[in-house]
């Protein structure tokens, strides 16, 4: 498991994950236990070139089924 110590860390595994994107917006979550170690990062929406909605049901549900400490909340338009 990957563990987050920084702003830094987030980015560099966001990054990854959004290299195969075309021009959209796209909100993800990244899930953590206690240690900060990366559960998972999770696709919440993909919209068009002009947004995308980001519904919070959808991202506490993810969060409580992965059994997750703590979330990070990311947006991505290019």
């Amino acid at each position: 498991m990957v563990k987050l110590t920084c702003s830094r860390d987030s980015f560099n595994l966001l990054k990854d994950s959004w290299e195969d994107q075309d021009y959209c917006e796209t909100f993800k979550v990244i899930l953590l236990n206690r240690a900060s170690k990366v559960i998972g990062v999770k696709t919440i929406s993909t919209g068009g070139i002009t947004g995308t909605v980001a519904d919070p049901k959808l991202i506490f549900q993810t969060a409580l089924l992965c059994h997750a400490c703590s979330i990070i909340l990311a947006h991505y338009a290019k």
